[in-house]
């Protein structure tokens, strides 16, 4: 949860991304970034399912976000934590390793 609350906050603050996210957008996911990491550090024993429902929550605001963002005139590469397919993998293929 940590990690992906990070990776929302990087996103943000990316150049690439500061043309595309604005607005409400932006002050909405900075807000709710600055309360995730601020519960986190309050909650450090939380349950596991706490932990679960807070990223879900985060999640669940950050994912119409970013899919605009990708729909509308943003950046032509998707970042890292973004690219999670094998679409456009240019890396050795299990023919090559064999």
């Amino acid at each position: 949860m940590e990690s992906f609350t990070y990776q929302v906050r990087n996103t943000l603050d990316d150049g690439k991304f500061k043309e595309v996210i604005k607005g409400q957008d932006r002050e909405k996911m900075e807000k709710a970034v600055a309360e995730v990491l601020e519960w986190i550090e309050n909650n450090p024993n939380a349950d596991v399912e706490e932990f679960v429902s807070q990223k879900k929550e985060l999640e669940q605001m950050w994912k119409p976000i970013i899919m605009a963002a990708y729909g509308s005139n943003g950046p032509q590469e998707q970042p890292e934590h973004e690219a999670k397919s094998s679409e456009g993998y240019s890396g050795p293929k299990v023919e090559d390793v064999d």
